[in-house]
Parts: C-alpha cells; structure tokens; sequence
C-alpha cells in the first residue's frame, strides 16, 4: 500500500551548516549501527549538533477538547497553530503566547489551513453562520494580522477546501470551482469551474490543488453509472486560469487522485482494480507542467512510502512528505518495520538514483532541498531522541546529524515539522490534545 505524510521545511538546508562543534556519536536504542557508507567523502564521521527540548505547549490551547488543531505555520518571529477556533501565535525561542489572530468575527469554526504558507503568508478556511466551509482568509506570519478575506461565490455548500499559494497568488478549490487571489491584496484574479460530467448539471468535482509559478494543478472526481469515482488530472495556466489540459486517469473502476507536486505535476491515484474487492493500489504518475505524461514511480515494498496527513483536516493531505527539488524527488523508502532508508528519483526517467539508510528506527521525513542535498527528520514516537540528517544531493552520504533531545520526542509522521533558522518545530496531530515542540542549539 501507498501513503504519503505532510511534512513542511521553511529554509532548512542553508540553517545548519557542518561546521558545528563535533561530538561522538552513538547509535540510538534500538536502532541498527549507522552505515560507514553514509559518511561524506573525505569525512571521518558526519559532524554532530546537539539540540535540547527548549519548550512544549498543548495544541489545543485552553479551547475545549472538540477544539481541533488543523494545522500550524513557523514564521521568523512567531508559531502559529491554527485550530477550530483560531489561530494562536506563540513565542519561537519561548513557547509563550503572544496572543490570537484577529481573524472575521463571523468566523464560526476554522475547516482547514494550508499546509505550507507562500511568500511570508498562510491561508485558513472558515465557515460562518450558515456552517458552510466558504470563506477563506490570509495571515501575514510577519504581523500576526489578517491581511485580506474573501467568500467564494456560488460554490453551493462545501465541507472542505483544498488551499494552496506560490508567491504571488492564493489559489482555492471547492466544490467544481478554482479560485485565484492576488497573494497580499486578495484581489481577485480569476475563477475556473471544472467541465460539465454529462450528467444532467453536474461538474467534475476539485479533489486536489496546488499551485507553482510555472502551473496550477488539480485533480478532479465525478461520480459513474455504477457509484464509483472516476479520476482525473489537470494543468491551468497560473495567469488566466485558463485550461492547458485535462487528462483521464485509467486506474479503476474506482479512482481517488491525490497532488504530491504542482511543477513538475505528480499525482499519487489510489485505485480499486476491478475484481479486487475493498483492496486498493497506488501508482505514482509524473508530468510535465503541460500534463504531457513522463514517468511512474515504484512503490510497494522496495518502492516509495506515503502516509496521509490526519492532522490537516481538508484536501491537499499528501502534498508534503515527498520534497521535490529541481528534476528530483526525495522520499522514504521500503516497509521495514525499523529501520527505513531514504531514495532519490530522477523524475524524467523515474529511475532511482541512489538509496541510503538513515541507520536510525522511525519513519524517514524529507523536510527541505536545494541543490547541495536534503534534510531529513527520523525517529520514534514517544523515544527519548531524534534526528535531522543532512544527506547530500549526489549520492545520499551524510555530512551532518542534528540530534533532538528531550524527555518524549513526538515525531508524527502524520504531522508536521519545521526547520525554523537553529530550532526545529514538530507538530504532533496523532493526539486528542496535540502538542507542539521545540528544540534548540544547547
């Protein structure tokens, strides 16, 4: 089976540089000795930096316990978690409150927030009086304000949102509709609506969206004869929203399509093959910014592993865990029970270009890249320690391992993490009551 985690990294990789102080480095509890081919040429061990649990706060505030997290944003002067409720802004180096976000006073509940913020900026969507999930507002990280708010019109009545910005536009999906706001004013820009199924009035309807400079991209259901869901992909151009293409997905009879990336676009589909029963399959498929078909991906057991977030309640749940850089996606690899590697793919030819082992139990995740290479956090729920490794670009060797410790690190793969300057920023949302922690440079 194939899953995918939503992880987020705000620019991790130029943080942690190797030139820390050097410590001796022991392999964690349970964990397999760390490979010598994991060492940098050149390199006798990779350097090691110590980070220290500096606080911890309860996600769900002082709400009730049916105050939900839905999610969470690491600016340069403040935390956000963003919840049923609100939007709590926190301290970084302290974990102390540093008050709420004024946000609508119409809003009733917050339906979802987008999992990575755009150009200094998040997205949250939120329902008023009529409990319908169709009004959506901006956050500035820097300020703590909203800067713009805008209901989507004639949406009819949707439960849930798929929020997404590159760094000049927000871009919303609901219903059979894409909507597309200047980032900072919120002015709009354009409206898309999904074509008719066949089906009396009924439009396909947006599943996924995410948006790049180069593409906005969705995937999109309809509903066949038989009840089951048919999948497909499509590629607007990010000026207009006018369509480049749209594209049939032949995995089914029963299709559910999910974004891992706007450009280059790839679509991760969960599919019941005909005759199979309630089993599901998963195949990764890669395309240009156009939609022109490129490649497939492995997954299975020697293939790549995703896991969907349950921490953002909304679309867009397996946008983050894969991390795409240039023309190469970094992912988790293999179904070992304890210790998992970490692969990257050629995303033209679909080939791997190497794998390594982190040599640490827990589940891999790829925070950030660039073209030196990518961070990776790993480690247990509920252990006493985990990493951030820094892995190069061409072959996987590690030149620097970031150690987190404290009395219960909670690495989520089901929630997410951030890379804020020397701190590191986990969001936990496997928990009634999610915590966030931070650790620092001792």
């Amino acid at each position: 089976m194939v899953t995918l985690a939503v992880v987020a990294g705000l620019g991790a990789w130029f943080a942690f540089s190797g030139s820390d102080t050097k410590h001796p480095k022991a392999s964690p509890t349970g964990s397999a000795a760390r490979p010598t081919s994991g060492v940098a040429p050149g390199v006798s061990s990779p350097a090691t930096i110590s980070l220290a649990q500096a606080w911890t706060v309860g996600g769900a505030g002082t709400g009730a316990a049916s105050d939900a997290v839905r999610g969470g944003w690491a600016g340069n002067s403040k935390v956000f978690v963003v919840r049923a409720s609100g939007v709590t802004m926190y301290d970084p180096a302290t974990g102390a409150v540093n008050g709420e976000v004024a946000l609508p006073s119409t809003l009733k509940t917050i339906c979802n927030s987008m999992a990575k913020p755009a150009g200094g900026i998040g997205l949250v969507g939120w329902a008023g009086a009529s409990g319908d999930c169709d009004s959506v507002s901006a956050v500035d990280l820097a300020e703590g304000t909203v800067l713009w708010t805008q209901q989507l019109e004639g949406v009819g009545a949707p439960w849930e949102m798929a929020l997404s910005a590159n760094e000049t536009e927000a871009v919303i999906g609901a219903g059979s509709f894409v909507f597309a706001y200047d980032l900072r004013t919120g002015s709009p820009l354009w409206t898309w609506q999904s074509p008719p199924t066949g089906a009396l009035d009924d439009h396909w309807d947006v599943h996924d969206v995410l948006a790049s400079p180069q593409s906005v991209a969705l995937t999109l259901q309809r509903a066949d004869d038989a009840a089951n869901y048919v999948g497909a992909v499509a590629s607007l151009d990010p000026t207009t929203g006018a369509l480049r293409r749209q594209a049939a997905l032949a995995d089914g009879p029963d299709s559910w399509p999910n974004l891992l990336s706007a450009s280059p676009i790839i679509v991760f589909d969960q599919f019941r093959p005909a005759g199979s029963g309630g089993d599901r399959k998963g195949r990764i498929i890669v395309f240009d910014d156009a939609l022109a078909p490129r490649t497939q991906l492995p997954g299975g057991d020697d293939g790549i592993t995703v896991e969907q977030s349950n921490l953002l309640d909304g679309l867009n749940r397996y946008c983050g865990a894969v991390v795409v850089h240039g023309n190469v996606l970094y992912a988790a690899i293999g179904s070992a029970d304890d210790v998992r590697s970490v692969g990257a793919y050629d995303l033209t030819t679909g080939r791997r270009m190497w794998t390594k082992s982190t040599g640490v139990v827990g589940y891999p995740l790829p925070l950030s890249a660039d073209d030196e290479g990518v961070l990776v956090l790993v480690g247990e729920d509920h252990g006493t320690d985990a990493e951030v490794l820094r892995m190069s670009a061409a072959d996987g060797n590690l030149s620097t391992i970031h150690t987190l410790h404290g009395e219960d690190v909670t690495v989520d793969p089901a929630g997410l993490a951030y890379v804020l300057g020397d701190r590191v920023l986990l969001f936990n949302g496997s928990r009634s009551t999610p915590t966030i922690q931070a650790f620092a440079v001792s």
